[in-house]
């Protein structure tokens, strides 16, 4: 086989076998417990009727501002959702991840030849990014960051006709524009431009040469411009200060990464980051101040807050590969000659054939839609009440308020996972001290119209629930027990003493909504 014939061979084996792990690393398709507020709080535009600029699905604070900071993003979910049910949203979720990796992929073009050193960086880069690869509103993000990367990354010359080439840094505050609405992240953008202009400024302060600096503080004034064109214009701002300065670590997503406790779940982060500071430490290229700092900055920000990882290996995907070039290309390229084409042609074929399999069948019982695990979410116990007519104001376990408000819309909520969008302080106090049984947690019954309970059989409040004679468990599931207050549910009760029960079969597997 000729060389020219072998590489081609082989480009397209690789190629094949990374857009199969892309397939199986953003194919997910258990429901995220946000799903049911991503795909339901939104189906209008802002000037039309229906667009809720106030908290109506809680009992707490009902007439609340609720500034929803990822409101076009949740549109166009629910479109999708409408038009092409539940495979459209699952295309559309692998969509914007093979967009991600293409702009990545081409970024690396610019900087490197080898294509096994983009091959190995692809692949550790799509492990990194699949963790929390579910159906939400943060995907438009990966999308905007990537691009940003990829237009500030550009280091490319005009031609030397003298033609004044078109930047696609003008098209930064456009996309800046989407990203704002699209989702609350969009501030990422700003601070990616205010870092890159920063670094250019002490590149010139260096002798060196980079983009212009009037340039690019002219794009950092049109995007934080563009970010004001909102249905809550400054107000949003305001939302994005309050909701940033406030540490989540309750949630497992906003908690900080801890190798010992998470290894198991991020050992690709690990690896990445293992690769990327290797590459760094013994490159034999130049780097790059801009490209160095914004790398910094990402892995700091992802171990602060585990959702960040996927914005740090997207911008490992961009940085990293020219400088790993540089240390395994050569040796690679000798070894690859002493190999026959089919020898080589190995390792991708058989990660294509596990990565599909994967895809289609591990954890999976119905691929193509969106699956909702009993182990996961109180189905029953809700089947259980939409069965016998329970309705009412309910504290409900924040990790199924948003399902609970789809699947009881006569019911309000305490409190979802909007939090500070809709919330205020207080409220979340308070239930965040009923959940966990810390000091006042009786607040939350006592100082509300709660007349119901649904929470976590894990949850420490559990037990004083059990024991608190006000309130009468009526029925439980795997993981969720159901508290009625005697009180205001004495008819229901009294029904159901005297065996005028409903207790619905729940069939697997359950499938979203």
């Amino acid at each position: 086989m000729k060389a020219l014939s072998k590489t081609s061979f082989l480009s397209l084996l690789a190629s094949l076998a990374v857009i199969a792990f892309c397939l199986y690393s953003f194919s997910d398709n258990k429901a995220d417990v946000d799903l049911w507020g991503n795909l339901g709080f939104v189906d209008n535009m802002p000037w039309q009727p229906g667009f809720n600029y106030q908290n109506t699905y809680s009992f707490t604070e009902p007439a609340a501002d609720w500034i929803n900071h990822e409101w076009l993003g949740q549109y166009l979910l629910n479109r999708t959702l409408v038009l092409f049910g539940n495979t459209g949203l699952l295309a559309l979720k692998l969509g914007l991840g093979l967009a991600v990796i293409g702009l990545i992929y081409f970024g690396m073009k610019r900087t490197t030849t080898s294509g096994f050193t983009r091959f190995i960086t692809l692949l550790v880069v799509i492990s990194t990014m699949g963790y929390g690869f579910s159906t939400r509103p943060h995907h438009f993000t990966y999308l905007m960051y990537s691009t940003f990367l990829f237009v500030l990354f550009d280091r490319s010359r005009p031609p030397k006709s003298g033609i004044k080439r078109f930047d696609p840094i003008c098209i930064l505050p456009l996309l800046a524009l989407f990203w704002t609405n699209l989702h609350g992240a969009f501030f990422i953008g700003i601070l990616l431009l205010l870092i890159f202009t920063t670094t250019e400024a002490l590149r010139y302060r260096l002798g060196g040469h980079g983009r212009p600096l009037r340039q690019l503080l002219t794009v950092c004034l049109l995007v934080a411009l563009v970010s004001l064109i909102n249905p809550y214009r400054a107000e949003l701002w305001s939302f994005i200060f309050q909701s940033g300065a406030q540490l989540r670590p309750y949630l497992s997503e906003w908690a900080p990464f801890n190798p010992l406790t998470h290894a198991s779940d991020h050992a690709d982060f690990m690896a990445l980051v293992f690769l990327t500071i290797m590459a760094l430490c013994f490159t034999r290229r130049k780097r790059d101040i801009s490209e160095i700092t914004i790398l910094t900055m990402s892995f700091i920000a992802a171990l602060l807050m585990r959702r960040n990882i996927p914005l740090f290996a997207i911008t490992a995907g961009f940085v990293i590969a020219p400088h790993l070039e540089s240390l395994v290309a050569a040796p690679a390229e000798r070894m690859a000659k002493r190999i026959p084409a089919l020898g080589l042609a190995i390792f991708p074929i058989v990660l294509m054939i596990i990565s599909l399999r994967y895809a289609a069948f591990h954890n999976k019982k119905a691929p193509l839609e969106i699956e909702v695990e009993q182990s996961r979410f109180p189905v029953r116990t809700v089947a259980f009440m939409q069965a016998n007519g329970i309705n009412g104001n309910a504290i409900v376990f924040f990790d199924w308020a948003e399902y609970c408000i789809w699947k009881l819309p006569r019911s309000r909520i305490f409190l979802d996972g909007r939090f500070r969008s809709a919330y205020s302080a207080d409220v979340i106090d308070d239930f965040l001290s009923f959940i966990y049984l810390k000091d006042e947690w009786e607040n939350a019954l006592e100082h509300y119209p709660t007349d119901i309970v649904l929470i976590h059989k894990g949850n420490p409040v559990y037990g004083q629930m059990i024991r608190n004679r006000s309130w009468q468990l009526v029925f439980k599931d795997p993981v969720s027990a159901l508290f009625l207050k005697k009180e205001a549910h004495a008819a229901v009760l009294k029904r159901m003493l005297t065996g005028d029960v409903a207790v619905p079969v729940v069939q697997e597997p359950v499938l979203f909504p």
